[in-house]
């Protein structure tokens, strides 16, 4: 029987951190064909939902160009944003290969291009290369364990200051490049999307990036941020920091 928790949130979460590139990377000859031969390409406009919590799974899809937001609780007053996907993720692996239903829904936030194998076609892969098994279970071993560490530090960040600190450096991190010392990126949520991200109110985000900005922390110009002071911004996720800002 299906679990009603949100236990299974897990699987999707490290689903969406899977690089189609480690999937495909160093597979033989025969293998990258037999893949690229059941595999459709689908293009989807901004705000499209590939998937909806609760549905069966149809099979996998490879992000190509593009990004999406995986959600929980979409049809819920409040839902939760649990990570944004990039170009070269999977998304709904282990759905696909469980055969449970999909326990997040992904949106498009942008016109995306997505790869798409069905379940079927997937299944039959897997039985018939082992290449493309071994490797699928590896990278959800791999990732299993990066989505505990990222869970275990949403627990035990004490504020929404932290929160946000947290999130800005990993957008940081996975948008890479410094311009004069300064690290630049452009917000793929509004204040509204970040909140349901960290599980705070639109009104928190919007004040915490008006303290981080007086403290010439970042620079916010509409979507585009500046990270001025990294290392500031890192103090606000230390277990013993004293930097905290009040709620």
């Amino acid at each position: 029987m299906r679990s009603t928790n949100h236990t299974g949130l897990l699987d999707h979460f490290f689903d969406s951190k899977l690089s189609s590139n480690q999937l495909l990377a160093g597979l033989s000859p025969e293998t990258a064909e037999a893949f690229e031969a059941v595999k459709q390409t689908i293009s989807y406009p901004k705000g499209s939902i590939i998937f909806a919590e609760g549905e069966e799974p149809q099979g996998v899809y490879l992000l190509s160009q593009g990004k999406a937001k995986l959600v929980l609780d979409r049809d819920r007053k409040r839902e939760r944003i649990v990570r944004i996907a990039g170009p070269g993720e999977v998304l709904g692996l282990s759905a696909t290969i469980s055969g449970e239903p999909y326990e997040v829904s992904v949106e498009t936030l942008a016109r995306s291009h997505i790869d798409f194998i069905s379940r079927a076609d997937f299944l039959h892969l897997l039985q018939d290369y082992s290449e493309i098994c071994f490797r699928a279970v590896q990278l959800l071993g791999q990732n299993l364990h990066v989505s505990y560490e990222q869970f275990r530090h949403f627990d035990q960040t004490p504020s929404a200051a932290a929160k946000l600190a947290r999130l800005l450096l990993s957008w940081c991190e996975e948008a890479g490049g410094q311009t004069n010392g300064e690290a630049h990126l452009r917000l793929p949520l509004t204040h509204e999307g970040i909140a349901h991200m960290i599980g705070t109110s639109r009104e928190t985000v919007t004040r915490t990036f008006g303290k981080f900005r007086n403290r010439n922390i970042i620079r916010l110009e509409g979507s585009q941020l500046s990270i001025r002071n990294k290392a500031e911004l890192e103090n606000f996720i230390k277990p013993d920091s004293q930097a905290y800002l009040t709620h």
